[in-house]
């Protein structure tokens, strides 16, 4: 593949990219952190985007079936489990989540999430060169959509289904009732199994957990996915935006080639940041 150059400008991003470490076996060192519990990773993802730092520990998620196996939080216990194929191997004690500019200064993400538009991971795709991505031969469109934004610089963001069927639980996403319903449903696991058999062969999987997450660990390289239904429906994401991740050695390479909220001190973007988290979070009655 023959390697488009590199932009001169720098790609304004307006989502805080949220630093992830895997905590293997301990807790030490971030014992002090705010423990999050609630109804999934990509929820919890989107608080650390609006200033928050956060440990996702086993247990903390109360209504998402697939985040327990994806993050190695516990062994795979039944049929819908195992279906799982890529996650951490358990037993992971767990993972710290912070904004870039909160990250503890002592050590380093592993990974960093960019939540974004197509047409800005298509710079960011020229920008860190292709060998920065994993190869998407070989995987289902559930979990990566580095093969149609690769093959089509210029055409739709994806395909047809995703794209309108994200849409509508954008539109879902302003009604409470939706809310409630959605975290009942998935805290079953036999609806949760009768679901995943749907979107694994339709729709994106696990977006921010696995694809962005766990993906790129195992392979050390950055994955972009189109978001599943609970990266909508939970994670308050724009069903115009995809997500990704990127190992941190990589995003150290095009992080100057990048301009985000907080990357600079006494950043203005932040104030409007913590408005938004401080309405948020009173939204929610946390």
């Amino acid at each position: 593949m023959k390697e488009e150059p590199r932009l001169k400008r720098r790609i304004s991003l307006d989502i805080v990219p949220v630093g992830v470490r895997v905590l293997g076996d301990s807790l030490d060192g971030y014992k002090d952190c705010a423990r999050y519990r609630g109804i999934s990773y990509c929820n919890a993802v989107h608080l650390a985007g609006l200033g928050m730092e956060l440990l996702v520990t086993p247990g903390s998620v109360t209504a998402c079936q697939w985040v327990p196996v994806a993050l190695g939080f516990k062994e795979r216990e039944n049929s819908f489990e195992r279906s799982i194929k890529e996650g951490l191997e358990p037993f992971t004690a767990g993972v710290y989540l912070s904004p870039l500019h909160l990250f503890k200064k002592e050590t380093e993400p592993q990974v960093v999430i960019i939540r974004t538009s197509p047409d800005k991971f298509r710079e960011l795709i020229r920008l860190a060169g292709p060998g920065a991505f994993m190869d998407p031969h070989g995987y289902a469109r559930e979990l990566t959509a580095l093969d149609m934004l690769l093959a089509d610089s210029t055409g739709p963001s994806g395909p047809w289904l995703i794209r309108n069927f994200n849409r509508g639980l954008d539109l879902l996403n302003r009604y409470p009732l939706w809310q409630r319903f959605t975290t009942t449903l998935f805290r079953s696991t036999a609806l949760t199994n009768i679901f995943n058999r749907f979107i694994s062969r339709y729709m994106a999987n696990m977006s921010v957990c696995r694809n962005s997450t766990v993906m790129p660990l195992l392979t050390g390289r950055a994955n972009i996915s189109y978001f599943c239904t609970g990266g909508i429906a939970w994670g308050k994401n724009s069903a115009f935006n995809m997500t990704s991740g990127f190992p941190w050695e990589i995003f150290r390479k095009i992080e100057n080639g990048l301009d985000y909220p907080g990357k600079h001190n006494n950043d203005p973007r932040l104030g409007a940041l913590e408005r938004e988290r401080e309405r948020f979070i009173k939204s929610q009655g946390l």
